[in-house]
């Protein structure tokens, strides 16, 4: 895929600082899964937008490690990813940069939330490591 002949596409920023949490701040989920349990898959991508949440998401079968996971949603549920989202993008908006600041991971069945997502900044090395090399950077310039 290349990108550099794109004036529209580029590469998703990566987060460089990784003492930043993102506790509080919107993020939006975009995905092909399902809207709601139980119904068909979209023909169109679709996206949500939710918050990442400061405390632990306990759902069953699903270990949570705070240090490599984030908790996203609404206080209480009522908006998440879905089947068929799972290794999408978390994505917030900072300083007008888009950055993606996790992958999604799991939640509870009713796709209400909150939900489970793996925290990139724990696996910028291994990313990097196994990107294009020079196709993505942590300075801001993707």
């Amino acid at each position: 895929l290349d990108l550099s002949t794109s004036s529209v596409l580029r590469p998703i920023c990566l987060p460089e600082d990784v003492s930043i949490t993102y506790y509080g701040n919107k993020a939006i989920v975009a995905g092909w899964g399902l809207t709601k349990p139980n119904a068909d898959f979209p023909s169109l991508p679709h996206e949500v937008e939710m918050t990442i949440l400061k405390s632990r998401c306990d759902i069953k079968d699903i270990p949570f490690s705070k240090a490599h996971m984030l908790c996203v949603g609404q206080p209480g549920g009522g908006k998440d990813s879905c089947k068929g989202d799972s290794g999408g993008p978390l994505i917030v908006e900072v300083n007008g940069r888009y950055k993606q600041v996790g992958i999604v991971s799991g939640g509870p069945p009713d796709c209400r939330g909150p939900g489970v997502y793996t925290r990139i900044t724990k696996y910028r090395k291994w990313i990097r490591t196994y990107s294009l090399k020079g196709l993505c950077t942590y300075d801001g310039n993707c």
